[in-house]
């Protein structure tokens, strides 16, 4: 947000400054929303979904980390299960 304000005859033009703790709550909120995940937590993460039947879930992180059918089935999912989703 800018301000606008005159100090005697001259414009100025501030821009509004966070204080600590409006930018400490809105970088948590970041650091919350994008959590970081490695490749092996995401094989672990879609099977047990695939397990618990959260087929939506598991699909997204399979594609999203282009897991083969193979990490999967290593991992300890079922072939029916990996199968059945008709992306392999």
């Amino acid at each position: 947000m800018i301000e606008y304000f005159f100090c005697g005859d001259k414009l100025f033009l501030r821009k509004n400054i966070l204080g600590k703790s409006k930018k400490r709550i809105i970088y948590k909120g970041k650091q919350e929303q994008f959590t970081s995940i490695k490749r092996s937590e995401a094989i672990v993460n879609a099977v047990k979904m695939l397990d618990t039947g959260n087929i939506e879930k598991a699909y997204s992180i399979i594609t999203l980390f282009g897991l083969s059918a193979e990490e999967i089935l290593e991992n300890g999912a079922s072939y029916e299960t990996v199968m059945g989703l008709g992306i392999f």
